[in-house]
């Protein structure tokens, strides 16, 4: 399933930002380029993500609130 809006954004970038720290501890001192190149490919990925998510205003997210903003707007009794 394919998911757009951004909600699938913002976990777009939390997952991206997971596989770059596990990419960065993989790095060896020899035969590691491919590595080096998936994580700067990575970074301008979430880069673009940013920039884009920066870009919308934040009443935009009353219906497609990340899990972490609603759960932080509610009401605890």
């Amino acid at each position: 399933m394919h998911y757009n809006g951004p909600k699938a954004d913002y976990e777009r970038v939390i997952h991206l930002l997971r596989e770059i720290e596990f990419a960065k501890s993989q790095l060896q001192p020899h035969d590691t380029g491919h590595i080096s190149t998936a994580i700067s490919w990575m970074e301008s990925r979430v880069a673009t993500l940013t920039r884009k998510l920066d870009e919308i205003p934040t009443n935009d997210f009353e219906n497609d609130r990340p899990v972490w903003r609603t759960a932080a707007r509610r009401n605890v009794e």
